[in-house]
């Protein structure tokens, strides 16, 4: 810690991504993808031209292209350098130190991080017993309010009737809608369609996932116009060319290619049922997930020994060190070849504790 570090930042607790232990790792701790992106994603970086020029800070052609796939306006949405880049726009522009802020007591951690570091009266709500999150649990809050759907790191998806209840229930409140993972089963419960409805309500989208691009670092909040305008307001005050054009053409290149995105999306889907199956016959709980992971803990083998165990065959997945959640571990959604490699550790591991099982995948 340098003596220059501002006081108000003496105490923050960095976000640990997943780790990033090279190549030879199999690395289902993030999320991410183990498949190329679009073609036209490739052929563009290939044939990347311009660069030498500022790119347009307001994203008109991306922001338009959105508009469409979610037969919005223009004015409904903004683009950002990331999910996370979106979220910081969000937080700072219609935040101030003190204000109140609530969200799932296990969720993504940058929530947490971004609270304490800027100073909200953060709320961490308590999960169900059966780790889900209760919308209704927030109807009564003073606070601004974080929904993760579907959740993360559990993958249950909330219906949309649960989240118009919450919006309904103050109207003041503003309502921030996570939805990395979407696409992966959740899509007819999307909040997006309520944007027009509701003036307290920002739905935050990501590429990362079912785009394949957690590397290009492209992300989006869809709202009401006015709210919108708040935050291109503040975006053009202090970071105006936050998207670069290659991020932007990039942006355009995969959603030009719904084939390649719909073919993803049933891969992931479909490797996702067979993880979950095979898992349950090695007799491990697996939450029900609308994901590209899922949540999986073992009667036999805590989650820690899982986790370091796995890690030791170079096969990398998440744990949170959390009392809820702590004999857990979150499992990232790939190939079929690389889910077959992890179920056949996962029973050699087990086996290794006498816990023997005859299956063949």
């Amino acid at each position: 810690m340098s003596t220059f570090l501002a006081k108000s930042f003496e105490t923050i607790v960095a976000y640990r991504p997943g780790e990033q232990l090279g190549d030879d790792y199999l690395k289902l701790n993030a999320n991410e993808s183990s498949q190329e992106p679009s073609p036209r994603v490739l052929e563009v970086l290939k044939n990347a031209q311009n660069l030498n020029y500022y790119n347009d800070p307001c994203q008109h052609k991306l922001r338009q292209k959105l508009a469409d796939l979610h037969s919005l306006d223009k004015t409904n949405v903004i683009v950002g350098t990331g999910a996370d880049d979106v979220l910081d726009l969000i937080f700072r522009t219609f935040f101030e130190r003190g204000d109140k802020l609530a969200f799932p007591k296990v969720t993504y951690p940058f929530y947490k991080g971004y609270a304490d570091t800027f100073g909200y009266d953060a709320l961490e709500v308590p999960l169900t017993k059966d780790l889900r999150v209760d919308l209704s649990d927030y109807e009564k809050l003073p606070h601004a309010v974080i929904v993760v759907n579907p959740d993360a790191p559990t993958g249950f998806l909330k219906p949309l009737s649960a989240i118009k209840k919450l919006l309904v229930s103050n109207p003041e409140r503003l309502v921030i809608v996570d939805e990395a993972y979407i696409d992966f089963g959740g899509d007819s419960q999307s909040a997006i369609p309520l944007v027009e409805e509701f003036s307290n309500l920002i739905v935050v989208r990501t590429f990362s996932k079912s785009r394949q691009l957690a590397g290009g670092r492209i992300g989006y909040a869809v709202a009401c116009k006015e709210l919108i305008k708040d935050m291109e307001d503040l975006k053009m005050t202090v970071n105006p060319f936050n998207v670069s054009l290659l991020q932007e053409e990039v942006a355009l290149a995969s959603l030009e290619d719904e084939f390649h995105f719909e073919r993803h999306v049933k891969e992931i889907i479909e490797n996702r049922d067979f993880l979950t199956s095979a898992l349950r016959i090695l007799g491990f709980k697996v939450l029900n997930s609308k994901t590209n992971f899922i949540y999986a803990s073992s009667p036999v083998i805590s989650g820690e020994e899982l986790y370091e165990k796995l890690r030791e065959r170079h096969i990398l997945v998440r744990r949170y060190d959390i009392a809820e959640v702590k004999d857990y571990v979150r499992i990232t959604i790939g190939t079929k070849q690389e889910m077959h490699r992890l179920v056949s550790e996962v029973d050699a591991i087990l086996k290794e504790k006498d816990h023997v099982k005859s299956v063949n995948f």
